[in-house]
């Protein structure tokens, strides 16, 4: 809940930063974990900041697509929002699969190679993640 109301107050500013930021964070948390995993009390914090950084995603996507639609905004961002939660059913797929013939810690790996795209597009889309006004 932190980082949507963050996101709800900063995002018709600063759409790209806080996109680059969310996926940065994504990556940081997985980092945590791999590194200082076995540390006690660290796995807390990184589900933290993970928790952080995927609860406002979504709500940027919306506004990402938002931006660059003029007509049938209703359409797009239901079309966005449905491929969002296909991704989610996608992924959760592949992680079971991970977790079912390798470590727990495969899924750390995955999550930083999915993140790793969506911080790039979102450090190269300058103009359709700039300031809307």
């Amino acid at each position: 809940m932190i980082s949507v109301f963050l996101a709800i107050k900063l995002i018709d500013k600063y759409l790209r930063l806080l996109t680059i930021t969310m996926f940065a964070l994504l990556i940081i948390a997985m980092l945590t974990l791999l590194i200082f995993g076995k540390v006690k009390g660290v796995g807390h914090f990184a589900f933290f900041i993970w928790g952080l950084s995927f609860g406002p995603l979504v709500t940027l996507m919306q506004a990402a697509v938002s931006r660059q639609v003029k007509n049938a905004k209703d359409v797009a961002t239901s079309v966005q929002s449905s491929v969002f939660n296909l991704s989610v059913i996608i992924a959760s797929s592949v992680a079971g699969l991970l977790l079912g013939n390798y470590s727990p810690m495969s899924l750390v790996y995955f999550a930083v190679v999915l993140s790793i795209p969506g911080i790039i597009i979102a450090f190269f889309a300058k103009k359709t993640l700039s300031k809307a006004f």
